[in-house]
């Protein structure tokens, strides 16, 4: 949806290869509920930025906003391959709202990636620049480099290189990319303030912290 210009719902379409004819259309992902500039009791989802990914029998797709306008609650909704309905037993929401008027954001700008039945995504920042009093959301999931668990959505850990007090918009604005390498699997990348990430995919699940293999440049101010 583009909320600038007053179109609808996000939703998935599965299409038959040969011809363009629908299979399926799934029910609304992302919603558009008005178009007031920073709106907070509007929604103004977006798709537009996540491809959708197949893995298994669901299909994957990242929800975020339209330019932190207002900044809302990023997540990402798994349907079912075969039916294209809402995947009831999988969610990942970037945690509670801190207050009743502005929700922590961390939108999924990218596509979510898969490997080794594990699913990664990034996300973008949690803070409202309109209003950076707003306390942190907790859990806060935003500009985070994150592995979920493809069933539920639960997080299994979680790298966040810029923390709340120093979110000025630096989100992950690149899909994450997953490397097999010689020194094992690597889940990597690229944030807006400039700095790469490369990171142990096989790290400990339930809440553990992966291992920095790398970053680029070497040194962040």
């Amino acid at each position: 949806p583009d909320p600038s210009i007053g179109m609808g719902d996000g939703r998935l379409f599965m299409l038959k290869a040969n011809d363009g004819t629908v299979i399926w259309k799934s029910p609304s992902l992302a919603q558009v509920t008005g178009t007031t500039n920073l709106a907070a009791n509007e929604k103004h989802e977006h798709l537009g930025y996540s491809s959708p990914l197949v893995e298994g029998n669901r299909i994957y797709i990242g929800v975020s906003d339209t330019c932190d306008n207002p900044i809302q609650l990023g997540r990402v909704v798994a349907v079912d391959f075969a039916t294209g309905n809402i995947s009831a037993g999988f969610s990942f929401v970037n945690g509670p709202r801190p207050s009743s008027t502005y929700p922590p954001g961390g939108d999924v700008w990218g596509s979510v990636a898969a490997d080794a039945h594990k699913l990664y995504v990034t996300t973008g920042n949690a803070k409202a620049y309109y209003d950076p009093s707003q306390p942190e959301p907790s859990p806060n999931y935003g500009l985070s480099l994150l592995q979920l668990d493809p069933a539920s959505g639960a997080p299994q850990w979680q790298h966040q290189p810029v923390p709340y007090s120093m979110d000025e918009d630096p989100d992950w604005s690149a899909t994450p990319t997953v490397m097999h390498a010689s020194c094992g699997n690597i889940v990597g990348g690229t944030m807006k303030d400039g700095w790469t990430w490369a990171l142990n995919a096989g790290a400990g699940a339930g809440g553990g912290h992966p291992t920095v293999r790398w970053m680029f440049p070497t040194s962040p101010a």
